[in-house]
């Protein structure tokens, strides 16, 4: 079992049924310890991809790293952000029918990849919004609800139709402001 943490990193354990579980982290020597969300290959459990940064104490994330040996070596991703850019990720989520379709869900849009972060792109949520929390549709993973803020600070609730490539506002069952 794994828990990303917010300041103190990746914590690991293997025998999470303990009265008192051991835990481990070899990660301390990241460029940031906060951890925000982890996402874990469903048949290749050894390749995990960790959301640095953490929106819930403010650290800035430098990016998604990737490990293929379980955790005890990690490699920047094609997602790389610098600490003077400011971002965070809120929220990392893999595609349940393919691994290598993952998106992230940050404080500058949602970036997407289709191939394990080789490469990324920001959708069409782009650097005017800040995300807060995505998710895949229950069965359909070609349907994706994302919520957040606009650059003006307006709540906003958006869904896509095409594996989070194009979103579109949700209005319609969104209860009016009180």
């Amino acid at each position: 079992m794994y828990v990303s943490t917010h300041d103190g990193g990746l914590w690991k354990t293997t025998n999470g049924n303990a009265t008192l579980p051991n835990w481990s982290s070899n990660n301390d020597y990241l460029g940031v310890i906060g951890c925000s969300d982890l996402a874990i290959h469903p048949t290749t459990p050894s390749t995990m991809y960790l959301a640095t940064g953490s929106w819930e104490s403010d650290k800035k994330s430098i990016g998604i790293l990737k490990t293929m040996d379980g955790g005890a070596t990690w490699t920047p991703t094609a997602l790389t952000f610098s600490i003077s850019d400011g971002f965070v990720i809120r929220r990392l989520i893999m595609d349940p029918t393919n691994p290598l379709i993952m998106l992230a869900a940050t404080d500058g849009g949602v970036y997407r990849t289709t191939d394990g972060w080789v490469t990324q792109n920001i959708t069409s949520l782009n650097l005017n919004y800040n995300i807060s929390d995505i998710k895949f549709k229950i069965g359909d993973p070609n349907t994706l609800y994302a919520s957040g803020k606009t650059g003006l600070n307006s709540n906003i609730f958006w869904k896509s139709t095409n594996y989070g490539i194009n979103w579109s506002p949700v209005t319609s069952v969104i209860p009016p402001s009180l």
